[in-house]
Formats: structure tokens, C-alpha cells, sequence
């Protein structure tokens, strides 16, 4: 059996023997030869579960200076024994691509930078302290982790030497920079959150209406080499390709077919001027449909990226349609396994699944076969195509037999970043101070006011888990209202107890489900700090009045101590205290509430577990006493909500006197 699993496997290594410059490092899914060991790049794509293109760049670490020789061939000895030599079950080809070769630039980079080899860095204390200073926490344990597969494997395979103790090592030399590294992903600040969704959303509803026209005419283009470009760059396409071309063969330019199909000022918005340009925003929006997807169902960003073209499914449960997102991951232990994967999400992902399958099935049109997209196997076309087939840029995508999907790096969207104008305000800053009070976030210079919200994608997982557990912490209407959908089937697919849950998530730990799970008690105690501990406003009700004695006050405001933070958070967590917001303040009970469901709204105001806010009540009464001016005066209801009303008045009488005393 060939390595990775594969009968289009590359050569198996032989004992003690360094490759001849002909050993066969990757080949294609037809099972001819793509890369052998002398070349300075390895294309490893076949062997990718999702075919997505990865290739092992030897020769730069970055920048345009290419590397010298000897330190090209000591990064390609070290891979070689990476995926040949180690012990255990292959790499997956995306470890080497993430963990191994950014490892090896940078080791690369200082061997270069101190005239010294690879080989030699790994081998001493001091060279190995000076990169681990230099590093981030990730670097510093994709390097320690290469130091220990070299060290197993012995220098008489390997050929030289690395420190037994790196892991210790690493561990001393550690500074106090590693203590931030360690800060949990910032969930982004509700204002922020709300207006990325709004944004992305609005994304959408000004593509939907011309997406049929550009899409044609993106296709158009692609089967006419001619078509949509410049007078010039049509004569120097015609000579090159050998057509007859004359002035009545001239075929209009892109800016002529976008006035035709009337969406001419759409295109000067987005500043698409030529043929290329279709293709930069066709690669924008994806990023807007994969980050919906990520906001709308708390999936990782590899695993929407790889999502299959078929991958939505509306399902019937308890009377209401759900949307799931249907996905193959990929697990290794000796042989590759593809495993199903479910999320759940609300009409904005599967609207956002929609787009990009409109996109993804333009692309399609322009291959020379066909997928199956009704397939939702491993071999399933994604969902996300690259639309590098359209060809406009002069790529050639050969036979076309497979289609990958694209390369979807948020960091490269620089125009889609700065115009979602998520520039940080006090208010923001305030805010992350409430969620985790006892993290330095003034010191950190990317939370400075006025500087742009470095957005990634696993923010978007934390923000949801945590906004989407505890209304109480969803301070902004409009985000509460874009996230009702998803945090209701949530609640019903994701709840502890739920046998459901237990269906979907499956095994799997890193799972959303798991993390919407294991972050309800840390979100309600978040919340329970932040309106409760921490309030200003002086609190009644059972639990509320019991709280108020606890308070410390600090300058004028609350304080809450690290002591008391971790032991609040710890209660939660025990499922000895909860805490839910409710229309007069917030309810503590940690079992379900017998009282809310067989009385009115006033139930709170009598129960221990309660904690009511002046102002809360204020809103109450205000909305109250519209509803009973809008009732029949001889009803009954009238009757039952206008003693619900008096009562909530005398209660805020009394809440008046004791204010007052």
C-alpha cells in the first residue's frame, strides 16, 4: 500500500538510504509523475482529502530572495523524514502545508540572518532559546514538535543532532509575552459584530439582483478568449491564438457588456472596470458567503471552506423547518476516514449557501465535464470553486477532471476589510473590559480606540457561542434580532440533554454543538457579572437585593475582585448559580421556572431567585399600560392585565420609599 492511503501514492522510502533525485514525491490522480525529490517544488494537492492545492514552496521564505541551495536541501531532508521516516500514521498533507513548512521558513530565515544551518539551530541551546524568543506560541510548538519527530528518528538516520530537551527548554525561555498568547480568541464587541452582519448581509441583497447578469457574462468571457477585453488585448489575443481577426470581428469590451445587461453602475461601485476584476469580486463574495456561514453556524474556517456544492438540507423538527450544512471531515490513523459532519444554521447561512452556489455553478459551466453536484461524498465538488477557472488571468486549469476549491485567505481581502469599517470606540473597549475584566486590553496595541477590529475567522466561533447562550449579554436590539433564528434552533439542537445533540455533534469534540455546550455556563456568568455584580444601578428582588449587599464600590462604580470573578465563574460552572435575563430584570433559578409559566409578568416580583431594576420596571409599566388601553374595558383580559398593571405600580412605589430611606 502506498503512503497517504492512495494507489496514486508517491515511492515508499528504503531503509537507511538518502533519495535519489528521481524519487517520485507526489503523483497526479491518474497516477502520473508530478514532483520527484530534486524538484524545488512539491505539488502534494492529490493527496489533499478536499484536492485543495498545496504545494511545498522550498526555495523562499516569503520574500523575493530566493534561499541558497544548502538550505533548501536540509528544508526537503527534513520533510522527506517527516513523511517518510517518522513513526506512526502519515501527516496530513495540511499539517505539513500549516505546522511543518511555516516552521522550517523561519528556522530558515534565522539560519540565514546568523550564517548558521538548520541542522545546527536545532542542535543548540543557545540558537534554539534565540528563535523561541523571536517566535509566537504556534511557531514555538510546530518547532519543538519537528525537534522531537528528529529526535526519535536518531542522528544515524537523520544525520545530526538536536537538543533531547526542547519542550523544557522552550518552557524556561518562555516570556511574558506567552501569558497574552494564551488569552482566549477576543469575542468582537456587540456594536462591531452587529454592524459585520448588517454589512455582510447587505453584501448579499445588492449581489442577488445583478448576480444572473455578471455571472453570464463572467461565463461569456471565459469561452470567449476575445470577448469583454480591450480593443488592443483582443489583436494581441487573435495573433497569439492564430484567428482571423478584422475590425468587424472586434467583440464588445467588458464595460459595453455591462451597459447592455444593465448593471453598468453596480460595477463602477465595486470598481470593476475589466474582465479581471469580475473574477477579484466573484472571490470577494465568496469571502462574504464563507463568513456568514462561519457567523451563521460556528463551524471552523477549514471546515467551511471545504463544504460540499450539495451541502444544504432543510429539515422538519417539532412543527418548524431547520437549515443543516451537511460536511465530510477528515480523520487519519494509518488510512484517511471521511466523516460526516452536521451544523446546524439559521435562513441567513442557507441564503448565504445559496449565493455561493449560484457562483460555484457558473464556474462549473465553464469546465470541459460537468460535476456531479448532487454528490455528497469525499469526491463532492465544493462549494466554494476556485474562480481562477474562469481563466482570466491566463491560467490554464489543463484537462479540468477535478475541481478545487478556492483559496479563501481573509488577510488578502484588504478592500472587503477596510470597507467594513469595524474601527474600535470606547464603548467597544469597555465592553471586552466587562466580558474578561482582568485581561490588560488598553495594553494591547491591536484594541487601541480608532484602530480597524483585526477580524479572524475564529472570532466569529467564540462571538457566537458566546452571544448566542445568554440573551443577557446581547446588548444591541438589532443583534438580537439577527441572531433569534440561530440561537432558537440552537437551543433545540445543542442543549444539554438533548438527544439530538448527542446525534448531530457525535464524537466529535471540536464540534460547535460542543462549544455552544461548554461555553452556556461561562456566557451566563459573563452575563450574571456584568448586569448584577458590576451594575450601577441599585437592584431589588430576592436575589437582586442580595447582591446589592455584596457589591464594592470603586471610585463611584462597581468593582468586582479577581476572587470573586473566578468564584462566580466557578458556581456556574457547577450548575449551582444561573442567571437569565428577564423583562424586569433577571431570573438566578437554576431549575426551570414553575412560576413565569402559570402567572403574568409580575411572578418576578415576589420570587428570591429574582433581580429587578428600576428602570426595567419603568419599561414595563410604560408597555402595559399600552397594552390595556388598547384592550375592551368589559373583558376579561382588560380586567387580568389591568391588576397586573396596578401592581407593578405599587411595586415601583415601594421601590421608591426605599430609595428614598
Amino acid at each position: 500500500m502506498h503512503l497517504f492511503g492512495c494507489e496514486f501514492g508517491p515511492d515508499n522510502a528504503i531503509e537507511s538510504l538518502v533519495p535519489s533525485p528521481d524519487f517520485i514525491v507526489s503523483r497526479t490522480l491518474a497516477g502520473e509523475v508530478e514532483s520527484r525529490y530534486s524538484n524545488d517544488e512539491w505539488d502534494m494537492s492529490a493527496y489533499h482529502p478536499h484536492r485543495k492545492r498545496s504545494v511545498l514552496y522550498f526555495t523562499s521564505t516569503g520574500g523575493k530572495e530566493l534561499l541558497p541551495i544548502r538550505i533548501v536541501e536540509e528544508m526537503k531532508w527534513i520533510v522527506y523524514l517527516q513523511i517518510w521516516r517518522r513513526e506512526g500514521p502519515p501527516l496530513a498533507v495540511g499539517t505539513i502545508m500549516t505546522s511543518t513548512m511555516p516552521a522550517l521558513r523561519r528556522l530558515a530565515a534565522q539560519a540565514i540572518e546568523s550564517n548558521q544551518s538548520i541542522a545546527s539551530i536545532l542542535g543548540s541551546k543557545p540558537q534554539l532559546q534565540e528563535f523561541i524568543l523571536k517566535a509566537s506560541q504556534t511557531m514555538r510548538s510546530n518547532v519543538i514538535a519537528l525537534i522531537e519527530m528528529l529526535g526519535i528518528l536518531g542522528t544515524q538516520v537523520t544525520g545530526f543532532q538536536v537538543i533531547q530537551d526542547a519542550r523544557s527548554l522552550a518552557d524556561k525561555t518562555r516570556t511574558t509575552r506567552s501569558t497574552e498568547e494564551h488569552q482566549q480568541h477576543p469575542p468582537l464587541p456587540t456594536r462591531l459584530y452587529s454592524r459585520l452582519i448588517s454589512f455582510l448581509l447587505n453584501e448579499i441583497a445588492e449581489f442577488e439582483p445583478i448576480a444572473d447578469q455578471l455571472l453570464k457574462i463572467a461565463v461569456d468571457c471565459s469561452k470567449d478568449a476575445l470577448l469583454g477585453r480591450s480593443y488592443e488585448t483582443q489583436h494581441k489575443v487573435a495573433k497569439r491564438l492564430g484567428i482571423p481577426f478584422r475590425k468587424r470581428d472586434m467583440r464588445p469590451v467588458v464595460s459595453d457588456l455591462f451597459e447592455t445587461s444593465g448593471i453598468k453602475d453596480f460595477c463602477d461601485s465595486r470598481d470593476i472596470r475589466f474582465v479581471k476584476d469580475i473574477s477579484n469580486f466573484l472571490t470577494e463574495m465568496q469571502h462574504v458567503c464563507k463568513l456568514l456561514i462561519l457567523i451563521y453556524s460556528g463551524q471552523r474556517n477549514e471546515e467551511a471552506e471545504n463544504l460540499p456544492f450539495n451541502c444544504l438540507e432543510e429539515v422538519a423538527y417539532r412543527g418548524t423547518n431547520h437549515f443543516h450544512l451537511y460536511g465530510i471531515s477528515t480523520k487519519f490513523d494509518g488510512t484517511q476516514k471521511h466523516v460526516i459532519q452536521r451544523w446546524v444554521t439559521s435562513p441567513e447561512g442557507a441564503r448565504a449557501v445559496q449565493v455561493a452556489q449560484k457562483i460555484s455553478m457558473a464556474i462549473f459551466s465553464t469546465l470541459d465535464k460537468f460535476p456531479d453536484v448532487k454528490r455528497r461524498d469525499h469526491d463532492a465538488p465544493p462549494l466554494f470553486a476556485s474562480p481562477t477557472y474562469f481563466s482570466f488571468i491566463g491560467i490554464e486549469n489543463g484537462s479540468k477532471k477535478t475541481v478545487a476549491p478556492a483559496g479563501l485567505d481573509l488577510c488578502r481581502m484588504t478592500s472587503l476589510l477596510e470597507r467594513m469599517k469595524l474601527e474600535i470606540a470606547e464603548d467597544d473597549l469597555k465592553e471586552l473590559e466587562n466580558i474578561d475584566m482582568h485581561r490588560a486590553w488598553r495594553n494591547e496595541e491591536a484594541f487601541a480606540v480608532g484602530n480597524l477590529w483585526n477580524l479572524t475567522s475564529h472570532q466569529l466561533r467564540r462571538s457566537l457561542a458566546l452571544y448566542c447562550t445568554s440573551s443577557g449579554l446581547v446588548s444591541l436590539p438589532s443583534l438580537r434580532q439577527q441572531l433569534k433564528h440561530i440561537n432558537s434552533a440552537m437551543s433545540v439542537y445543542y442543549a444539554r440533554g438533548s438527544l439530538y445533540a448527542t446525534s448531530i455533534i457525535g464524537e466529535d469534540e471540536y464540534h460547535f454543538g460542543k462549544v455552544y455546550q461548554n461555553t452556556q455556563p461561562e456566557s451566563e456568568a459573563i452575563s450574571y457579572i456584568t448586569n448584577v455584580l458590576l451594575s450601577d444601578e441599585k437592584l431589588f428582588g430576592g436575589h437582586g437585593t442580595f447582591a446589592e449587599r455584596r457589591k464594592v464600590p470603586t471610585n463611584g462604580s462597581c468593582a468586582v475582585t479577581l476572587q470573586d470573578y473566578k468564584n462566580t465563574i466557578k458556581l456556574f460552572r457547577r450548575g449551582e448559580l444561573a442567571y437569565q435575563e428577564t423583562p424586569l430584570g433577571g431570573c438566578t433559578e437554576t431549575q426551570q421556572c414553575d412560576r413565569r409559566a402559570m402567572r403574568s409578568i409580575v411572578a418576578c416580583i415576589d420570587c428570591r431567585k429574582a433581580v429587578v431594576r428600576a428602570s426595567k420596571v419603568d419599561q414595563v409599566i410604560a408597555l402595559q399600560g399600552i397594552l390595556v388601553s388598547k384592550l375592551n374595558v368589559n373583558s376579561v383580559t382588560w380586567r387580568m392585565e389591568m391588576e397586573d398593571l396596578k401592581v407593578l405600580k405599587k411595586y415601583r412605589a415601594d421601590i421608591e420609599e426605599r430609595m428614598d430611606s
